[in-house]
């Protein structure tokens, strides 16, 4: 890959991401993951600090994109960051990143750790510092740390004050995200089925 072609990608990528347009976004920062290697980035003038920040931003894509695949794809990537490249002092955005996913997954208490994870490493200054989309000099807003302290604030607040649930599962072996609560905006809510007795037996 031509050093063009990563910053036209990267230009995609970013700006899409900008105007909400996520299934872009997920195209131009896959095509990106799949061409670099992590090992081959001098040529093209990268880091591996470059690399991280395009799995960010292939994850954020996917968070943005919302469906239950696409969600777990980016729990992924944001955990592929924590394991990954503990060097680069990015942990603190990829637990942001995964409590984005269970908070859009209304999962609240365990969005809330990994906000308060998150929380810890900015107040221990565990942070990579202000950063740019690779080959630009537009700052990712949430690298700024004052910036996801607010966020993290604001997330951390909602979690801990979260929405009365819209129904309740009784079902005892229910596997949906080992959460009983049944929200109208979860991801993989399906709606109702409506079962009508004709024989008038009594339940």
């Amino acid at each position: 890959m031509l050093p063009e072609e990563v910053k036209s990608l990267v230009h995609d990528g970013y700006t899409a991401l900008m105007d909400q347009r996520c299934h872009s976004a997920e195209q131009a920062f896959s095509q990106l993951l799949s061409a670099l290697n992590p090992s081959e980035l001098k040529h093209l003038n990268l880091r591996i600090i470059n690399y991280v920040v395009i799995i960010y931003g292939h994850a954020t894509a996917l968070l943005g994109i919302g469906q239950p695949e696409a969600l777990t794809k980016a729990e992924d990537q944001f955990k592929k960051i924590i394991e990954q490249y503990q060097e680069e002092r990015f942990g603190c955005l990829a637990y942001y990143g995964i409590g984005k996913v269970y908070l859009r997954q209304n999962r609240f208490s365990d969005a809330l750790d990994q906000f308060m994870k998150s929380q810890t490493m900015v107040n221990h200054k565990m942070v990579p510092g202000v950063l740019t989309w690779p080959t630009t000099s537009w700052v990712i807003e949430e690298t700024r740390t004052e910036n996801l302290q607010l966020i993290l604030k604001n997330c951390i607040e909602e979690c801990k004050f979260p929405p009365e649930p819209d129904a309740i599962c009784r079902y005892q072996q229910c596997h949906g995200h080992s959460k009983i609560q049944i929200f109208f905006t979860d991801p993989d809510f399906k709606g109702f089925i409506r079962i009508t007795c004709c024989q008038q037996c009594r339940v």
